[in-house]
């Protein structure tokens, strides 16, 4: 009588305690759930403020090239003219051209966060990840081509501008600068640009796809 007791008691006991460990594994499951699934809503909201950045940095890449372009013109009409023969209207046209100088910064915002937030460790696409890394690090550099570019630009400025005080003639503004080391500098900028865009927009495909 006494072992039929203990045997439902320790049936009791078995089915009382399967009902717990089965509660405590749905409440386990359904938090890992939601845990995956908010790291997954977490990532596409950073991965969609990443593409909105790069395309941001597209545009202002495409103003350089705009620019840098630009100058290339202004280059290609003084190699044809001498000081007595450009166009007082050319030269006014092409003003802003030689006396801008150009302030380029990109955007980095949204990568550091992303880099900071510990997400880019759910990243399943590891290839994906390593373009993204890639696309800002061309940004980084192309930023620091231009920043040469504009100092060296500013520093022939300075020496027209101490020319002229002096009472020098100067002939047709930044000549030299124009057809020497600036317009090599130009000439790598514009294709620098161009094939960093190419890639960044490719970049920006990829993360598209990661976000279907």
């Amino acid at each position: 009588m006494k072992t039929k007791v203990s045997i439902r008691k320790f049936v009791k006991y078995l089915r009382d305690f399967s009902i717990v460990v089965a509660g405590i594994a749905v409440t386990l499951g359904v938090q890992d759930w939601l845990a995956i699934r908010n790291e997954k809503k977490d990532t596409a909201l950073y991965l969609n403020t990443l593409k909105l950045e790069l395309e941001d940095n597209c545009t202002t890449i495409d103003s350089v090239i705009s620019v840098m372009e630009e100058t290339t013109n202004y280059a290609r009409y003084i190699t044809t003219h001498d000081a007595k023969s450009v166009h007082p209207d050319t030269m006014q046209r092409y003003l802003p051209v030689y006396n801008n100088i150009m302030a380029v910064k990109f955007n980095y915002d949204a990568f550091e966060m992303f880099k900071t937030s510990g997400n880019m460790r759910f990243m399943v696409d590891k290839e994906a990840l390593r373009s993204i890394w890639s696309a800002y690090g061309e940004l980084k550099i192309l930023e620091e081509l231009c920043a040469l570019y504009s100092h060296e630009k500013l520093e022939a400025l300075k020496t027209e501008m101490q020319m002229k005080r002096a009472g020098k003639p100067i002939g047709i503004p930044l000549y030299d600068f124009s057809l020497g080391a600036g317009g090599e500098i130009v000439s790598g900028i514009i294709m620098v640009c161009k094939d960093y865009s190419l890639e960044i927009k490719e970049v920006i495909s990829d993360i598209e796809k990661l976000l279907q």
